[in-house]
């Protein structure tokens, strides 16, 4: 039995300038986002101020904390990088780093559902349409509250 090696396969140009354009336009509705609502929630704040607290003192508050510290110490992480970049200790900085991690991660799942896509040789497009179309339909039958 004769099996053929192939090489290793580059996606077509199209490929990549359709992610290019899915990660921008990801990339600006999640800043649009960000910078219309300048509100977060409360445990927004309560997850910036682990972070206050992690930069201070971080195995005191890994144990005294009721929360997983991921999160806050992405949040630490991002306020390091935009401390570069600005005031050390601007509450909008703070909650611009809150922000950064979701929006990394808005831009991840765009990147994972693209490749999953590409692997599977399925246009996004329709699958996505299926997708939501379940997710609606499931969506649509949950209880409401008034």
């Amino acid at each position: 039995m004769r099996t053929e090696e192939t090489g290793p396969t580059v996606a077509p140009r199209g490929t990549l300038t359709g992610l290019f354009i899915a990660l921008a336009v990801t990339a600006g509705v999640e800043i649009a986002l960000a910078a219309r609502s300048p509100l977060i929630a409360k445990d927004g704040v309560t997850f910036i101020g682990i972070a206050q607290q992690l930069a201070v003192s971080p195995i005191e508050t890994i144990r005294a904390s009721v929360q997983h510290p991921g999160y806050p110490a992405m949040i630490l992480a991002a306020r390091r990088v935009i401390g570069l970049f600005g005031p050390v200790d601007d509450l909008s900085a703070w909650i611009w780093a809150a922000r950064a991690p979701v929006m990394l991660f808005g831009l991840l799942n765009v990147l994972v559902f693209w490749c999953w896509s590409a692997a599977r040789s399925i246009t996004a497009w329709p699958a996505l349409r299926r997708s939501s179309s379940r997710f609606c339909r499931f969506s649509a039958r949950a209880p409401r509250t008034p």
